[in-house]
């Protein structure tokens, strides 16, 4: 149930919706097989109620069986249903154990409070994360990565 709330954030939108729209029953197919695709790797309470971070696999659009990673941040509300979202970093496509070895690595150091630049891509080229850079942020308003660009 829960990857299933977090896929209208994890995933882009369905085919025809937009950003206000997205939760219409008419789109639970294509949110249904996004969640289907994903897998929570790890789970832990943030200090704050209710709070967990996260880590998350889900399949990447590859030739060969590759996963993406996204750690962060997300608050459920009483009834236990997603009330925020934030992510924190999204990793490069890479083979699953690979992505479990790498996402646990950066999960940990997220719950610890430690920096994550040191695996930026700016550093790291394309082996740990993708997101952010010094061109993309998330937005935690729209829940979606942005440019620093004004364009």
């Amino acid at each position: 149930m829960l990857i299933r709330q977090m896929s209208y954030y994890v995933t882009k939108l369905a085919p025809n919706a937009g950003e206000l729209d997205k939760f219409d029953a008419k789109y639970d197919w294509y949110y249904d097989r996004a969640a289907s695709e994903c897998r929570l790797l790890a789970l832990y309470p943030a200090q704050e109620p209710n709070s967990w971070y996260f880590l998350l696999a889900r399949k990447a659009r590859s030739l060969t069986p590759m996963d993406e990673g996204i750690g962060g941040i997300l608050k459920l509300n009483a009834s236990g249903a997603l009330a925020d979202y934030e992510e924190v970093f999204r990793v490069w496509k890479m083979q699953p154990d690979t992505l479990v070895e790498r996402g646990s690595m950066l999960f940990d150091r997220m719950v610890r409070g430690k920096d994550l630049s040191l695996f930026y891509p700016k550093f790291q080229k394309d082996r740990y994360i993708e997101l952010p850079t010094e061109g993309y942020y998330f937005d935690k308003a729209s829940k979606r990565w942005r440019s620093t660009s004004p364009n």
